[in-house]
């Protein structure tokens, strides 16, 4: 096999919104650490491909992600689903949505004419700097070997805890995580360790929502292990399942506490020890390269709860989220539009070999999901990783769908006509089963 790599920095060049919360309604004040992109080229004599990780809180979603990776993927001559593009969730990032789903009193302020200009432009130098990435990651190309290991981490916390008869968004010690530190890593041929893919499900939301921008835990992490390796490694960081996981530092009792950001190198030291002693433990030579990529789009139904203006109607005294999507859903039926019935989801797949297969979900999926898919295709055979290629919304497994909650709810800010339907785990085993036949047909 070959392989390249190469990192730009893709922090905006100019004042914008931030991600993540709602709630910030101005411009970042400024740079605490720079966001990267780091590009992976693997190539197995016959088939190229490329592994992206952005500290950003996600991809664009639709059609617009399907131009920009279109036009990248010209400019490579390759297939779009050659280029695998995963985001670390980082709420510390500028505003990638560009619509607002339901709108809310908030949205007129984010979602303005000249927000919206500034969010395109944005996209216009982030494909850019993508493409460029790439490309000189392919230009770089030299021949290496592919390696696999896995350790545990007591680093992720569940947050989603039952107080009373309701799921809160709180430190749950009890509840599910993916304790999982997964390492793939590259290494020259003369054994030497070059390139680093550890992949976590834990949300980068240490530093709340303040106002400069950064990459979080996943920065502070980056930085601390690339230095103890004297920097003779590139870490490219592929987050996984973290819809209902954060840092267990940042949990506070039943509150959580937000983290300074010059609290993050110590935050992270524990994770950083954690990673070096696997990095100097054993590994599994993967043997060779054997490329194979595909795309298809999957949907999941949605409940027909509120699918009438009677129904909706029955939420007028309900929460803020709730009397928006009531707002939102009978001007569609007003306009004749209906409501949908279920979302579309587009699932991503790049075989790296026989053993290993990367799987993305344009979502924010919970652990129980990706854990979920992962045994049914059996051990080391396929990682699971979300917000690849966009995140549409929060997607719960079926053991956490009906203890409702925040995660639950996609469908207030989609809008559908309901919460997802039963049968969710085996509707995404079904289409990553489908896209994983797809791949040898």
């Amino acid at each position: 096999m070959k392989f390249g790599v190469h990192r730009v920095e893709i922090t905006p060049s100019f004042a914008m919104l931030m991600g993540g919360y709602d709630s910030r309604l101005d411009h970042f004040d400024g740079v605490h650490d720079p966001l990267t992109f780091t590009a992976v080229y693997l190539n197995d004599g016959q088939r190229e491909a490329w592994i992206g990780s952005a500290d950003l809180c996600q991809f664009p979603d639709g059609p617009i992600y399907e131009e920009g990776i279109g036009w990248i993927a010209k400019s490579l001559n390759c297939r779009p689903e050659a280029i695998f593009l995963n985001a670390s969730h980082t709420h510390g990032g500028p505003l990638i949505r560009h619509e607002p789903g339901v709108e809310n009193r908030r949205s007129p302020l984010r979602y303005s004419a000249g927000n919206r200009e500034l969010i395109l432009r944005y996209f216009d130098e982030l494909w850019r700097k993508i493409a460029a990435a790439l490309s000189t990651a392919r230009d770089q190309a030299t021949p290496g070997t592919l390696h696999y290991t896995q350790t545990t981490t007591d680093f992720p916390i569940n947050r989603r805890k039952m107080t009373g008869h309701n799921v809160t968004m709180a430190p749950d010690p009890d509840g599910p995580v993916d304790d999982r530190l997964r390492l793939f890593a590259i290494r020259d041929l003369g054994g030497k360790l070059r390139v680093l893919l550890p992949i976590l499900a834990c949300h980068p939301t240490s530093t709340s929502s303040q106002h400069l921008l950064t990459a979080d835990f996943v920065g502070a992490w980056r930085a601390a292990v690339e230095t103890s390796l004297n920097h003779a490694v590139t870490f490219s960081f592929l987050q996984a399942c973290a819809g209902d996981v954060r840092p267990t530092y940042t949990a506070d009792g039943d509150q959580w506490r937000i983290v300074r950001l010059d609290e993050l190198s110590k935050m992270v030291a524990p994770l950083c020890d954690q990673t070096l002693a696997a990095i100097n433990g054993p590994w599994r030579d993967c043997g060779p390269l054997k490329l194979a990529f595909g795309a298809r789009p999957m949907e999941l139904p949605c409940e027909t709860t509120y699918s009438t203006r009677q129904s909706l109607e029955k939420l007028q005294n309900g929460t803020e989220w709730e009397i928006d999507y009531m707002r939102a859903c009978l001007s569609r039926l007003n306009n004749g539009q209906g409501i949908d019935k279920h979302i579309s989801f587009r699932l991503q797949a790049l075989q790296l070999n026989e053993q290993h297969t990367l799987l993305g979900l344009n979502c924010e999926p919970l652990c129980g999901l990706g854990k979920a898919i992962e045994t049914a295709f059996g051990p080391h055979n396929a990682v699971v990783l979300g917000y690849t290629g966009g995140c549409l919304c929060y997607v719960p497994n079926d053991e956490e769908l009906p203890r409702g909650g925040y995660e639950t709810e996609s469908y207030l800010w989609c809008p559908t006509t309901g919460p997802f339907k039963r049968g969710i785990n085996q509707r995404f085993i079904d289409g990553c089963r489908q896209l994983m036949q797809q791949l040898h047909s």
